[in-house]
């Protein structure tokens, strides 16, 4: 683990620099979506970073932070009223089942994983998918050995069951006003129409570039587009990506980012851009919607 004994502002951000991506994982596992994860990441960073000056002596900055994400975590799993009781025999120390493989871990998803208590999540994520041992997540989680290691058991033996009962979601509809308007920017964009694109803008959007930074305002986010203009063999099409509709861009024929909208009165509100986040798109279950899943009306099944 990293070693950090002084407070100085570049440590903080070599911290983050280093571990950001397995942050994010974790993150993104423990709520369930790459979405709402990247979310929970910058709540992370934002509350470590405002404790990071008057830090005691940190022996692992490391556990510090999955600390703070785990609290993170937990605290929007809360808000949205998702969170499940422990399992009151979680801490039992009992002989640790064998590790979840990556052929499993790719078949669940993210899905299976927000059926886990938080304890039981927490803990497969940081052994099964990133590789941390009994005697580095115990102190992430303010648990001991034993517990962690009780707690992992029963949560692989759990997501192994769900992952065979789980049940298909109930379609989710994309409106007509929503599809007309997203259908709207892609064309505008394929077309390298930027004057026009910025001209939806509302006066008070906002742009989270996910990873790098977040601008606010009309001659905040008018740039945004000059990036994109000097790029060349991009286009967007509509998709789905999580179970949420959204843009997919494609470059040389294979998706290489996406992208989330939001509207206001037909007005461009928030647009949230994956494009520095290499980690969120390997995760993320994204597919395009072919003309033929808008049904008359022009609702769409997603």
């Amino acid at each position: 683990m990293l070693q950090i004994h002084s407070r100085p502002q570049t440590d903080f951000d070599r911290l983050v620099r280093d571990l950001r991506p397995r942050l994010y994982t974790f993150c993104a596992r423990m709520v369930g979506s790459v979405v709402e994860g990247e979310d929970v990441l910058q709540d992370t960073l934002l509350k470590a970073l405002q404790a990071w000056p008057g830090a005691e002596r940190l022996d692992s900055p490391e556990a510090w932070m999955f600390r703070i994400a785990r609290n993170a975590a937990l605290d929007a799993l809360r808000r949205g009223g998702r969170t499940e009781p422990l399992d009151d025999h979680e801490h039992l120390a009992v002989e640790t089942a064998d590790a979840l493989s990556q052929r499993e871990l790719a078949e669940f998803g993210l899905r299976p994983f927000v059926k886990l208590s938080p304890a039981q999540r927490a803990c497969l994520i940081l052994m099964d998918v990133l590789g941390y041992t009994l005697a580095e997540i115990a102190p992430m989680l303010d648990m001991s050995v034993p517990a962690v290691k009780a707690t992992l058991h029963r949560g692989r033996a759990k997501l192994r069951a769900l992952a065979a009962t789980l049940e298909d979601p109930a379609p989710l509809v994309l409106d007509a006003a929503e599809r007309a308007h997203l259908a709207r920017y892609v064309a505008l964009f394929n077309a390298r129409d930027f004057d026009a694109v910025r001209a939806l803008l509302a006066d008070d959007v906002r742009l989270d570039l996910m990873g790098e930074f977040t601008r606010h305002g009309r001659a905040g986010v008018e740039p945004y587009f000059g990036n994109y203009s000097r790029l060349l063999g991009w286009h967007l099409v509509l998709g789905v990506i999580d179970r949420q509709p959204g843009l997919l861009s494609y470059r040389d024929g294979a998706i290489a980012n996406f992208i989330f909208i939001s509207w206001r009165d037909g007005r461009i509100t928030r647009i949230r851009d994956f494009f520095h986040c290499p980690v969120a798109r390997g995760m993320a279950d994204a597919r395009p919607l072919a003309e033929a899943s808008f049904p008359e009306g022009g609702a769409v099944l997603v």
